[in-house]
């Protein structure tokens, strides 16, 4: 069951599992990539499995490249479908900037780009998208620092991420919008 699945590989990711080791956080972010190629696979957003997978993502820094690059490899694999993309556009969209700007590896960028690619497919996502690619390219024009978290969003600080300034003029124009 894809629900059950969800829950536990969510509760494994969960910041308050504070002695998981890096390995089971790698193991929870692949069991959710392999339930997210599910028909039912809305049911990981629902027991939290996408929340979990944009926190792992947004302290990537403090983790090995590997459980990042399992992250993405879920989140990717959600992107597809429609639920999952309007709320990694809402609550992930600035934990994915940073790796596409400041990749800690050739595969997390490639993950990256592709779940950003997925979301710009949502007509209904583009709108948020530009938005932070209008920010991100004011920020770089205007010698400024990028935003540290999404404009105008109160969500759960968890969902959030600093924005890594504009180290490159990649932005969202690497998804064509």
């Amino acid at each position: 069951d894809v629900g059950a699945t969800a829950a536990r590989s969510s509760e494994a990711l969960s910041p308050r599992a504070h002695d998981t080791s890096f390995e089971m956080i790698a193991m929870g972010c692949r069991t959710l990539a392999r339930a997210a190629l599910l028909p039912r696979c809305h049911a990981i957003l629902r027991h939290g499995g996408t929340r979990a997978l944009v926190a792992v993502v947004a302290c990537s820094d403090a983790l090995p490249v590997h459980c990042t690059e399992s992250a993405l490899a879920a989140l990717v694999n959600l992107s597809n479908e429609p639920h999952n993309q309007l709320a990694l556009v809402a609550h992930g969209l600035w934990a994915l900037l940073p790796v596409v700007h400041a990749p800690p590896s050739a595969r997390a960028f490639e993950l990256a780009a592709g779940t950003l690619a997925n979301l710009a497919a949502n007509p209904a996502a583009r709108a948020q998208l530009y938005q932070a690619e209008l920010v991100l390219q004011s920020a770089r024009w205007s010698g400024v620092r990028a935003p540290r978290d999404a404009p105008d969003q109160e969500d759960d600080a968890e969902m959030r991420r600093p924005a890594a300034g504009a180290r490159r003029a990649v932005a969202l124009s690497l998804i064509h919008i």
